[in-house]
């Protein structure tokens, strides 16, 4: 019974056909069958394993370029975006939450091209009311969604009350901007 040992594999494949042709100049090299296409077996699948691992650094470094902090510029704003993972360290929440939020449509982030949440301060201001009137004041979400659809209305009535002329003299109107400003401050609102 004849035993052949090949020797170990480079990965580009590039030391098993001169390991085979010094194979094959010897007496034993002759008696296999078949042995050029051995080879060439051998030689695609090194080939196939070193793109595999090309393909994977590439992989990998882009991950990695991915994970750093993002900051754009959109429509001429100067707001810093932010991707989740720093959103949620800056609000002091878990990724998980923030999504959730946005399921729920209590955080709108915008979106890059490639669907990743970026997070304004705008959104992490949100965010924080979000969480006193969960956590603090114990709400449920829908409970949460209603409250923040309330203050949107009455900041738009409280930057009526202090834009409009005849309004701002009014005793009553002053009145009622101040309680809005009481509303807005126990809520978290600035």
């Amino acid at each position: 019974m004849l035993k052949i040992c090949f020797p170990p594999i480079h990965p580009l494949g590039v030391s098993v056909t001169q390991r085979y042709e010094q194979y094959q100049s010897t007496d034993a090299g002759s008696s296999i069958p078949n042995a050029d296409d051995f080879v060439r077996l051998v030689n695609k699948i090194a080939a196939d394993r070193a793109r595999r691992e090309m393909a994977r650094r590439v992989e990998e470094e882009e991950i990695n370029r991915s994970r750093r902090r993002v900051r754009v510029r959109i429509a001429g704003r100067g707001d810093a975006l932010y991707i989740i993972s720093i959103a949620a360290k800056l609000a002091e929440m878990h990724p998980q939450t923030l999504r959730k939020y946005d399921r729920e449509g209590l955080v709108s982030p915008s979106r890059t091209q490639g669907s990743r949440r970026l997070y304004s301060e705008e959104d992490l201001e949100r965010l924080q009311i979000v969480r006193r009137l969960a956590e603090d004041l114990g709400l449920n979400l829908n409970g949460v969604g209603l409250v923040l659809e309330l203050v949107q209305h009455m900041r738009g009535m409280l930057e009526v009350l202090e834009q409009s002329d005849d309004v701002k003299e009014s005793a009553s109107a002053k009145a009622v901007a101040d309680e809005i400003k009481v509303i807005l401050n126990y809520l978290g609102v600035e």
